[in-house]
């Protein structure tokens, strides 16, 4: 009987720790957000958009909502037919609890360095904001 205690108490245990932290983990969908980049794909790329999102291209900087965003990079890919996306880096912010990665789009009009910044809401990373300079 105490064996069978034992077991039970051990397992209980181990479920514990396996489980109980991938509740409180932020799921940072970076596989999905490089496929859409590498691809050109902005509805894929829209799916992970907060409600607003930042966008720069070059010189140029504002804040879209969500329909907004889709568009202007929808009119980017257009006239920047990509043919490869690399992801260098990524990390965490401690200070905002958020999410960061830096990649060079490559495209027919030439390279791009691509930044974004994601945020948790609800343990989802959104897409807050996405900088792309040549």
């Amino acid at each position: 009987m105490n064996r069978i205690k034992a077991k039970l108490i051990f397992s209980l245990f181990a479920l514990v720790m396996i489980v109980g932290p991938v509740k409180g983990q932020t799921i940072v969908p970076m596989e999905k957000i490089e496929f859409a980049l590498k691809n050109g794909n902005v509805n894929l790329l829209s799916m992970f958009f907060g409600n607003t999102v930042d966008i720069t291209i070059n010189n140029d900087q504002s804040t879209y909502s969500s329909p907004q965003a889709k568009f202007v990079l929808r009119k980017f890919f257009r006239k920047n037919q990509v043919s490869n996306f690399d992801l260098e880096h990524t990390g965490t912010s401690a200070s905002t609890h958020g999410f960061f990665s830096i990649g060079c789009l490559v495209t027919n009009n030439g390279k791009y360095k691509v930044y974004m910044y994601l945020k948790q809401q609800d343990n989802i990373a959104t897409l807050q904001e996405i900088r792309i300079i040549k």
